[in-house]
């Protein structure tokens, strides 16, 4: 089973939102400056600067092979030993399929699932690795999804 996807569902930013970020940095830019926290007023600058320049890249497409012999992603692969189980959850319209790592410094694998129905992913992994029934998308990872950042 193979696809091409990239690692995050794309998101949809209208008008306001970009107006209310803006709104709130500049509010921001201008407490700091007032309350004379000069590091904070640089910090927030080039924060807001790095994290505009980061939404206008989008997140690059990667080739996802599930193989005999374990995962393959943009032909590096990580064999199952090195995987501890996955799980699968609905990002409107899509799903994303979390594949968690024994160790190492990148703990998860992530993707979004294109091309399959999600229940095909999961019934050919769960032959391989045990399915977190119990597990869903962290704390962080939903205030990201709720506030679109």
């Amino acid at each position: 089973m193979a696809w091409t996807a990239p690692e995050r569902p794309h998101v949809e930013r209208g008008k306001r939102w970009y107006a209310a970020v803006g709104l709130f940095g500049m509010v921001s830019v201008i407490w700091s400056i007032a309350t004379g926290a000069w590091t904070f007023t640089v910090v927030l600058i080039l924060g807001g600067a790095m994290y505009f320049q980061h939404l206008r890249l989008h997140s690059p497409a990667r080739r996802i092979e599930i193989r005999k012999e374990g995962i393959c992603i943009n032909d590096e692969l990580t064999p199952w030993e090195q995987c501890a189980g996955f799980w699968i959850y609905k990002h409107e319209p899509d799903y994303v399929l979390h594949i968690e790592k024994n160790r190492g410094w990148d703990r998860e694998f992530i993707s979004v699932i294109e091309g399959y129905d999600h229940r095909d992913v999961a019934t050919l992994l769960s032959t391989i690795l045990p399915y977190r029934a119990t597990r869903r998308e962290n704390v962080l990872d939903s205030i990201i999804r709720i506030c679109k950042l």
